[in-house]
């Protein structure tokens, strides 16, 4: 398991609508939006995030963006995620979209790429 640290990205003060938390793992990193219903929107947040990451985090080689949701998501929103991945690796990006639908199913995800925190 490699260990990393969780980032509360409201604390930073960042300028722009962006996601809750980031799971950092050096050169892999999880960014993370907590919603109790997942819009369309939250996937804005994710890429607003996970662009600034890009710009900021030279270092990271592979991102994860994940809606974590407790309640219900937009019936389109899977449909899109998989869409913008497919767009992602034409353009040789490494960057995978995830939903997790409660806690358990999270920690499955993270566990599935070695995380933990």
């Amino acid at each position: 398991m490699i260990k990393c640290r969780q980032v509360n990205l409201e604390k930073l003060g960042l300028s722009f609508k962006h996601a809750d938390y980031l799971i950092d793992c050096e050169d892999l990193l999880v960014v993370i939006e907590e919603t109790s219903v997942a819009k369309l929107e939250d996937i804005n947040k994710l890429e607003e995030t996970i662009n600034w990451l890009c710009e900021n985090r030279k270092s990271a080689s592979n991102y994860i963006g994940i809606i974590h949701h407790s309640k219900a998501s937009d019936p389109y929103l899977a449909k899109l995620l998989n869409a913008k991945m497919q767009s992602l690796q034409r353009q040789k990006k490494p960057i995978v979209y995830k939903i997790a639908t409660c806690n358990e199913n999270l920690r499955y995800l993270l566990s599935k790429y070695d995380i933990m925190i």
